[in-house]
């Protein structure tokens, strides 16, 4: 079964807290009377232009950037994404909110995960920023499992799962049809 991120003690109630006012400011005080709750966690990795141009190992070239990716739900549903980490001094705090569907999809390939894979794997958020992608990745020495996630859809886009060769495959075309 697919697992994500178990955030510390006390982080939840930052987290409440802090993604709340954010609400507050992104969609109004309209918001206010509303409840939400944060969901999964996933730890975030990032994996440069160079390492997908020339297709090296996800699992060797990712870096774990120390930051989570939240889901939080409203009372309709997944509906906003928070990154979190910490600060200068160790503190940690909400950095980023959006509001986007890719909260949705987060909570659809985490569903799809637990329905396909029995296996005790984590699924960690993967981010390319040079090519606008965010993957959902279940983490295995031996096999990993990729689920693409991004708000933006991209031409040609694979849907479903793929492995680590088709996932390197279609980021590689992504740079070339892009100029990069």
């Amino acid at each position: 079964m697919a697992y994500s991120f178990t955030i510390p003690l006390g982080v939840d109630t930052i987290l409440q807290s802090e993604a709340r006012e954010f609400i507050d400011q992104l969609v109004g005080r309209r918001a206010s009377h509303q409840s939400f709750r944060v969901g999964e966690s996933f730890r975030e990795y990032f994996l440069d232009l160079e390492s997908v141009q020339q297709k090296r190992s996800i699992l060797n070239s990712a870096k774990d950037t120390g930051n989570l990716v939240h889901v939080i739900y409203s009372e309709s549903g997944a509906e906003f994404c928070a990154v979190s980490g910490p600060d200068r001094n160790g503190k940690h705090e909400v950095k980023a909110l959006f509001k986007e569907n890719m909260a949705e999809r987060l909570n659809r390939a985490v569903e799809w995960m637990d329905k396909n894979w029995s296996e005790e794997l984590e699924v960690v958020i993967l981010d390319v920023p040079a090519l606008y992608l965010s993957i959902c990745w279940l983490k295995d020495r031996k096999n990993s499992r990729f689920y693409l996630v991004s708000s933006k859809q991209v031409e040609d886009q694979p849907t479903g799962e793929l492995n680590e060769t088709k996932l390197l495959d279609f980021m590689t075309k992504l740079c070339k049809d892009r100029g990069l």
